[in-house]
């Protein structure tokens, strides 16, 4: 004789329309909140982003204008009253400045400062003066040894590196400045157009032997 288990069938209470309707409701305002969160959030997130990245370009270049104007006065130095000093200097210059496009170079001033808190005078920012200082740019870098010397066709010929005093005698040897001037371009725009960077570096010229 056969047996017939009988089973039992539970059924669940379905939701009440209204309930259904309350949590699809929910659901979607708790979306709309995350969308608005994000559109606060996300302009300032990738304003935060990019300002990490300009900031960090523009060190990057900040340090190395310093470097230029250092390297440069310690080649000035060395280099003394070497007729191809200043030839020397922006040798050393193109070098630190591998990085930098020569357009954005917009000075180099190599002038006789007064001691060693000297700043480089304004009047060399705009042209070269006799007798004080030379002014380069960015696209002097690319000059060879035989266009520097002492005479008007010649580069750097206002303050001959041959007029440099590298004797202890007297007051001792001159001291040398370098100042470099760098324009940065912005990535953004965030910040401005461009930020602009300057270094000045003075070295006292190492004595040489008067024998």
């Amino acid at each position: 004789m056969r047996r017939y288990r009988r089973v039992e069938e539970h059924l669940e209470p379905s939701a009440p329309t209204g309930a259904r309707s309350a949590r699809r409701h929910g659901r979607w305002r708790d979306r709309g909140a995350a969308v608005v969160e994000a559109a606060f959030v996300a302009p300032i997130f990738f304003v935060l982003i990019f300002g990490i990245m300009e900031f960090g370009f523009a060190f990057q270049e900040r340090l190395t204008t310093v470097n230029m104007s250092q390297t440069g006065a310690r080649t000035g130095a060395s280099a003394a009253d070497d007729p191809l000093a200043d030839y020397r200097i922006l040798r050393k210059i193109r070098t630190e400045s591998a990085s930098v496009p020569a357009a954005r170079i917009t000075h180099i001033v190599v002038y006789k400062a007064t001691g060693p808190g000297s700043v480089v005078p304004e009047a060399c920012k705009m042209n070269p003066q006799t007798g004080i200082c030379n002014l380069y740019t960015g696209n002097t870098l690319a000059n060879v040894a035989a266009d520097f010397g002492c005479t008007s066709d010649d580069v750097g010929y206002h303050w001959c590196p041959t007029d440099r005093k590298a004797t202890t005698s007297g007051d001792g040897p001159d001291y040398v400045g370098v100042y470099v001037r760098i324009e940065h371009p912005t990535i953004t725009g965030f910040f401005g157009e461009e930020f602009v960077f300057t270094s000045d570096t003075v070295m006292r010229i190492e004595p040489r032997s008067s024998l």
